[in-house]
């Protein structure tokens, strides 16, 4: 099964959608031999840099991009950012997507998803996931890879595939690795799209219950699900 387009398209319909699934979801790693949320966050690492550092370099982008207030800047801030994520720049077709795809994931979806540019998705996510953080998250192998293991576990305990058509995220390949058993690797711009909105929607909705359940040591973010997922991608 492909992922679907749900009506609206909104991440409050998403909500509405999964339901209690979120709660289960956020207990498979609770209940898990890998030490739950906060103990993942801790072993976060990328280029030799935890969390707290991770969470600074990703505010600090954010400021950069909103502030840059003319295009070309705004391809400067975009370019430093694929920099640091070791991806290639922009090509021009990315330059001239790029203010229309922020514009469109400003917060909500607020137009037509056919209008976000979904080439090389673990790319032009983390500039995505700079212009909001609390909104989108970086959509990579490996992040996709760790949110691939949660579900999949999910859906073992639950003994069946719970919301497929919103969950079943497809696998934007990496320089290494493979997709969990079940899931498909990325094939048309479509399902990224789908993808990593979905995907950023999962993370927000898994940082809003951690708050609310209470006795967390952070208040989570987006991003925050999204460094623990990128972790478990890494050791799954």
């Amino acid at each position: 099964m492909s992922l679907e387009a749900i009506q609206p398209m909104s991440y409050q319909q998403f909500v509405n959608t999964l339901g209690d699934t979120v709660g289960q979801v956020i207990a498979v790693l609770e209940n898990h031999q890998r030490g739950g949320w906060w103990n993942a966050l801790q072993r976060y690492q990328y280029n030799g840099i935890g969390y707290i550092a991770g969470q600074n370099i990703r505010n600090q982008f954010h400021q950069q991009l909103v502030n840059a207030v003319v295009l070309n800047d705004r391809i400067d801030v975009a370019n430093n950012i694929l920099q640091w994520g070791e991806m290639l720049p922009l090509n021009q077709q990315m330059q001239d997507n790029l203010e229309l795809s922020l514009f469109l994931l400003n917060d909500e979806m607020n137009g037509d998803l056919n209008q976000i540019f979904a080439g090389r998705i673990a790319s032009t996510s983390k500039i995505y996931e700079m212009w909001n953080p609390a909104a989108w998250v970086i959509y990579d192998s490996y992040c996709a890879k760790g949110l691939q293991w949660l579900i999949s576990q999910f859906w073992n305990q639950n003994g069946n595939e719970t919301h497929a058509n919103i969950l079943r995220y497809p696998w934007p390949p990496g320089r290494i690795g493979a997709p969990m058993n079940g899931f498909p690797r990325l094939g048309t711009p479509r399902q990224a799209r789908l993808g990593f909105i979905y995907a950023s929607w999962l993370c927000r909705a898994i940082a809003e219950q951690l708050n609310e359940n209470g006795n967390q040591m952070l208040v989570w973010q987006a991003y925050h699900i999204e460094m623990v997922a990128f972790q478990i991608g890494h050791e799954v």
